[in-house]
């Protein structure tokens, strides 16, 4: 057998089953089928870094040797993450496990038909919970279950084909979303936890993206837009950073382990209150990029957008988009230190809020879907995918 190569390797994922008619039982956690990843699952990811940790128990007992004895694993725990650059198709089913929700309602719900197309927007937003739970009535809508014990599951196989045998990691969570952008491109990862990890054939012959355009988002591909909230989304003023990072952090909580899963852990669950946390750098520090510093003086209730357009969806007249919106942000940590002769930047740093009141993104932007979250971000991706991402089977 050749040694594995990387530029052989695949990675896909598929979401955990959450609908209860559909296959076995829903269970945590789900044990990878052998053809369970195959069509659209591909990721277009560039590397991975998925370990599972083992930790064994410490005999302290004195036995007249330099040397304890062998002990036994009491914990194994599945952590490490996968990224690449950011495509305009493969890397949605991680973002809408890691974000928590999408609309269901066939009425008003995502994803939205764009005119008579094959286009769709799908309209993601951050859940309060990330575990398995039963669909509530405010968040179906005019969707009717085909069960009452289907459930929203967020959580995943993510297999990898290593050529000497398919790597899968099963019932993934993710812990932290990270996209940043910058003359290089625009990358995104994801931080994972994770179950176990069995090793096989998995189908990874048949892993292939998503149909469509699966182009590299670039970085002059970005608008991103900044302001008072008190002025509406309208108001907004287009700025011109050389760099972004936008995060988010679910602190999810994954070493818990019990009587009846160890050495495994317990679905995790989150440790603290999510952050959501928005930086922008900018290559000259002058009257335009300043107008940041005097916002955050003055202590104002700012909101903000980055907006990335690529091509076409098929002859649709509709366009691939990955769009961030925040309605409520508060700026921290302005900077814009003299560095030597050159230029002087400036950098700013923004913690993004639930809105007080109303969303101002949400009359204008959201396709006529209607947020039920009330998140502090929500993000619209557009292709040509039909289905509810949570509602996959």
């Amino acid at each position: 057998m050749a040694d594995a190569l990387g530029f052989l390797a695949k990675a896909a994922f598929k979401k955990d089953r959450g609908l209860y008619g559909a296959g076995p039982a829903i269970a945590y956690p789900q044990v990878p089928g052998a053809a369970d990843m195959a069509a659209t699952h591909m990721v277009p990811f560039s590397e991975e870094s998925i370990v599972k940790a083992i930790e064994r128990s410490e005999d302290a007992a004195l036995v007249g040797s330099g040397r304890a004895e062998a002990t036994a694993i009491i914990l194994e725990a599945v952590s490490g993450g996968v990224g690449g650059s950011l495509r305009w198709q493969g890397w949605e089913r991680l973002l809408a496990i890691g974000m928590g929700f999408e609309f269901p309602c066939p009425t008003n719900g995502s994803p939205k038909q764009l005119g008579a197309t094959t286009a769709r927007a799908h309209l993601l937003e951050l859940d309060n919970s990330l575990q398995d739970q039963a669909w509530s009535a405010a968040e179906i809508g005019a969707y009717t279950p085909p069960s009452a014990n289907d459930r929203k599951v967020r959580r995943g196989q993510m297999g990898f084909a290593k050529q000497t045998n398919d790597w899968v990691w099963n019932s993934v969570m993710v812990n932290k979303i990270t996209i940043t952008g910058d003359s290089q491109g625009i990358k995104v990862s994801f931080e994972l936890v994770g179950y176990d990890r069995v090793k096989g054939s998995y189908n990874s012959a048949n892993w292939t993206l998503p149909a469509g355009s699966t182009a590299q988002a670039l970085f002059q591909q970005a608008v991103i837009r900044l302001g008072a909230r008190a002025g509406g989304a309208g108001s907004l003023t287009t700025f011109s950073p050389s760099s972004f990072e936008l995060i988010i952090d679910n602190k999810l909580k994954g070493d818990d382990v019990s009587t009846e899963t160890a050495p495994f852990i317990e679905q995790p669950v989150r440790d603290g209150f999510r952050d959501v946390s928005l930086k922008l750098e900018f290559p000259r520090l002058n009257t335009t990029s300043e107008s940041i510093i005097v916002m955050i003086d003055a202590e104002l209730e700012l909101a903000g957008s980055i907006i990335l357009t690529g091509p076409e969806i098929g002859a649709t007249g509709y366009y691939h988009t990955w769009e961030f919106y925040m309605s409520s942000l508060r700026g921290k940590t302005p900077e814009a230190p003299i560095g030597g002769a050159g230029p002087i930047t400036a950098k700013y740093e923004f913690e993004a809020h639930r809105p007080q009141t109303t969303d101002i993104f949400a009359a204008g932007s959201y396709r006529a879907i209607t947020p039920v979250k009330d998140s502090e971000l929500v993000v619209v991706v557009q292709n040509s995918f039909v289905t509810n991402y949570l509602l996959e089977t």
